[in-house]
């Protein structure tokens, strides 16, 4: 399977497990369950293909890697929390994606690991981090 059908199985698993249109989660739409469904994409995109910088999968969803180091920010917090409905939609989406087999997984920490590392080169690239790397509130 390419790499664009499995985002397109990816997508279409996410958005009928979060109860909304595949265009939607492509959309720029602020509603909750949209946006919780494009945040579980992707993350679940990234983590599916292998994709490790948030440039590149910001790209494939025409989206900011600032908005998609949030996304994984969010999916973590959620998952952290426990079964709030987002994390219920990213474990009910991944266990559907792993019944169809798209393929061999990243792990999961290394993921988040780069997107953290990402995060902090583009606060630091911002100007909200100094050399020391202590957070400056008003830069």
């Amino acid at each position: 399977m390419t790499p664009r059908a499995k985002i397109r199985s990816i997508l279409r698993i996410v958005a009928r497990a979060g109860g909304v249109r595949v265009q939607d989660i492509l959309g720029h739409g602020l509603d909750r369950r949209v946006v919780a469904a494009r945040q579980v994409a992707h993350v679940l995109v990234a983590k599916h293909l292998g994709i490790t910088g948030p440039t590149a999968l910001g790209r494939a969803f025409n989206r900011d890697h600032s908005t998609v180091i949030n996304s994984f920010l969010a999916i973590e917090r959620a998952l952290a929390k426990g079964d709030t409905p987002k994390a219920v939609l990213y474990r009910t989406a991944e266990a559907k994606i792993a019944a169809v087999v798209i393929g061999p997984l990243a792990p999961h920490a290394e993921l988040t690991d780069g997107f953290r590392q990402a995060r902090k080169k583009h606060m630091h690239d911002a100007g909200y981090i100094d050399p020391q790397g202590n957070i400056i509130c008003n830069p």
